[in-house]
């Protein structure tokens, strides 16, 4: 028995959004579209600095609420004030991945419009990479503050930042449940 495999990608039509020169192809003189790879290039390199740009934004957003919480629980004694301000950053740290994701949702879109995909795959992966990468580091880098950085500078911790670490997740994934809810009810 013989099997015949067709992949999908060499029988995937052009998107209409594509846009390129019209040439004959070199293969079969048929007629075809075609964006020079340079070009491509460019507009995906373009991408990559603004997804940098976004990722050092968070960087940036997560390094003040911390620094914020340093501010306030320096200047306070009282133990349960300290963990009202440990509520406070876990609660900035959910909305600041709330409006940042859904900022870069509409940055990435346009920027992966603007790479001028041929094919829809090659669209819908080129979006999924960048939605997936930003995300990633959006929703976990005050995570990986809590378990990897802030013991190192010299905040207490009490041995280990696990309790801080374990409510800091248990906010960021309610948030994510309340927000996927109340998307369901409308």
């Amino acid at each position: 028995m013989t099997y015949i495999c067709v992949c999908a990608s060499l029988v995937e039509n052009e998107r209409p959004e594509f846009q390129g020169e019209d040439r004959f192809s070199y293969i079969d003189g048929k007629p075809m579209k075609y964006f020079p790879p340079a070009d491509k290039a460019k507009k995906v390199m373009y991408s990559c600095c603004v997804i940098f740009g976004m990722i050092c934004l968070v960087m940036g957003c997560v390094s003040v609420i911390f620094y914020l919480q340093y501010l306030v629980n320096e200047n306070v004694d009282d133990d349960s004030n300290k963990s009202s301000g440990n509520t406070a950053v876990s609660l900035a740290s959910a909305i600041q991945i709330m409006i940042l994701n859904s900022i870069y949702s509409g940055i990435a879109i346009s920027l992966t419009d603007g790479e001028n995909h041929r094919t829809d795959t090659e669209y819908d992966d080129s979006l999924i990479g960048k939605l997936f990468a930003f995300s990633f580091i959006n929703s976990y880098a005050s995570l990986f503050f809590v378990a990897y950085i802030k013991s190192n500078l010299g905040e207490a911790c009490q041995g280990v930042c696990m309790a801080e670490l374990a409510y800091q997740l248990a906010v960021i994934f309610g948030k994510r449940v309340v927000y996927i809810a109340v998307l369901l009810i409308k």
